[in-house]
């Protein structure tokens, strides 16, 4: 079984002045077909299928949560 992860955020982000603020970032909203470890495919309109061999080390919301944190974090 091969496992992948999303783990490193953009090289580049936009950089502006620092402000006073709290952001508070949920989890992404995902289609509950594609909120699994399973790695999902199309290969025909409006029909998912999943690899057999390969799947995520964690789900997509686990995997960008803590990415689109970070990234905020370092745009200010």
């Amino acid at each position: 079984m091969r496992v992948a992860v999303i783990d490193q955020t953009p090289v580049v982000t936009p950089e502006q002045s620092r402000r006073d603020a709290t952001l508070l970032v949920l989890p992404p909203a995902i289609n509950p077909i594609y909120d699994t470890i399973r790695m999902a495919y199309q290969a025909q309109p409006h029909q998912i299928d999943y690899f057999s061999k390969h799947e995520w080390g964690a789900t997509p919301a686990q995997m960008l949560q803590p990415l689109l944190a970070h990234t905020f974090e370092r745009t200010q």
